[in-house]
């Protein structure tokens, strides 16, 4: 029986240093901005910004996502990289990296998540 309960134990905390169970997955806007103008949705490892203009797809942009337990990294096309942490609400994505700061940024800084889990 001690054995089992060790094994568990074990089985837990590996679970929980991996980042077992924490996903990032999800659609999000950017704060502040109208709703339905952006969309970035994130599945596993791909995540893709669509800008829609007068209701229609204008224009999207893949991403290679990067799981983490504590962070999201999206490396998109020229290999530029963008790290995100979760926002001050628990939910939503704030970078942390220098990549997205800027009027020259191609992704956004701040993202709201819209969907709930």
């Amino acid at each position: 029986m001690r054995s089992l309960i060790k094994t568990v134990q074990i089985l837990i905390a590996a679970a929980v240093i991996s980042g077992c169970g924490k996903t990032w997955n999800g659609q999000y806007q950017p704060a502040g901005f109208p709703l339905g103008k952006q969309v970035l949705e994130i599945k596993d490892d791909i995540a893709v910004r669509s800008i829609y203009e007068y209701g229609r797809l204008f224009g999207s942009s893949k991403y290679k996502a990067e799981q983490k337990s504590d962070r999201i990294i999206l490396t998109g096309r020229n290999n530029s990289v963008y790290v995100y942490a979760k926002a001050e609400d628990g939910n939503g994505l704030k970078c942390i990296s220098e990549s997205c700061k800027g009027w020259l940024a191609d992704i956004h800084d701040e993202w709201v998540k819209v969907d709930k889990d």
